[in-house]
């Protein structure tokens, strides 16, 4: 297939791209956007986009904090390398393959790659580098939209008619509260902000437990994450709806958001989609980077001060 927005590793600190294809007879234009949380780090965010005559497959990879360190990576991040191998890889989609089918496929040629490393083990999964995924399928011929979706990275569709549809879910979001709700706790113990309380060793031997608690976790209570692991696949959600009336189609990391906002919030929603058609993604990256440098303390509980955030709009 022909690979779509593609672009180097070495310029995603701060990436904007478009283009426009045309599939059968419906023109379809892409803005697509990348910004690392800090200039300091690395963005371990990705986007992709592969296409043919009537299919076009767009996909965003969320790179997740390795548990332990992976020496044969160097300097390098587990989550940056399985984010980035993720989107280097993805043109190879064959059309007929199916949104999952093709999230399983990259899954083993993560495993198949990473397994070279030492270290590296499918017996210890918390030494495979992994990622987030949200993958779409936009068939024209069968005017259908099918996605495959597996943690917190989100997608919304957004119709003609001015209503839209959040039509992922997040099974990280319980997790992130219960070290959410540890951090408020801490801070109100000791009287500091979430800022700091985010810093202290509970959080962190608490971080330790929830992803062995989370990734992939085989009864099927955890979340899934792409590893190379098989036990992804329980976690994968799939659906497919009507590609008629949908105006646009937002996928984003869950750094794209504003702090305040809320993806799951239909006002919200619209205001993501009032921003990227304003601005491109500079005028929300704009908006979300000032959200979070108006709430320096945190009282909107977060990780870090500024996540890693990506985008793809995908107007019809």
């Amino acid at each position: 297939m022909n690979s779509a927005l593609s672009y180097s590793d070495i310029s995603d600190q701060e990436l904007y791209l478009q283009t426009t294809i045309k599939l059968a007879k419906k023109v379809i234009k892409i803005n697509a956007a990348t910004i690392a949380g800090s200039p300091e780090k690395p963005n371990e965010d990705a986007f992709a986009a592969a296409y043919d005559d009537t299919v076009l497959f767009a996909a965003i990879f969320d790179g997740t904090t390795s548990l332990k360190p992976i020496p044969a990576l160097d300097k390098q991040t587990g989550a940056r390398f399985a984010s980035h191998f993720l989107k280097n890889t993805f043109h190879e989609v064959k059309s007929a393959a199916s949104p999952k089918e093709l999230m399983l496929e990259l899954n083993k040629k993560l495993l198949q790659a990473t397994s070279k490393f030492d270290g590296a083990s499918i017996e210890d999964t918390h030494t495979l580098p992994s990622s987030t995924g949200t993958i779409i399928k936009i068939d024209t011929t069968k005017k259908t939209v099918t996605f495959a979706h597996v943690s917190d990275s989100f997608g919304i569709a957004y119709y003609n008619d001015g209503h839209s549809v959040l039509f992922t879910d997040d099974r990280n979001s319980a997790f992130d509260d219960k070290i959410f709700t540890l951090i408020d706790l801490i801070a109100t113990e000791k009287g500091i902000s979430h800022r700091e309380a985010r810093d202290d060793k509970r959080v962190k031997k608490a971080l330790i437990h929830m992803f062995i608690e989370r990734n992939n976790n085989p009864n099927g209570k955890g979340c899934g994450v792409i590893n190379g692991d098989p036990q992804v696949e329980q976690y994968i959600q799939t659906g497919t709806f009507p590609l008629q009336d949908v105006k646009a189609i937002l996928l984003a990391t869950d750094g794209l958001t504003p702090i305040g906002w809320s993806e799951k919030n239909r006002k919200d929603q619209q205001k993501l989609f009032e921003e990227v058609l304003d601005g491109n993604f500079k005028k929300l990256l704009k908006t979300k980077k000032q959200s979070e440098d108006a709430d320096p303390d945190w009282n909107y509980i977060r990780y870090k001060h500024s996540d890693d955030a990506t985008g793809l709009f995908i107007e019809f």
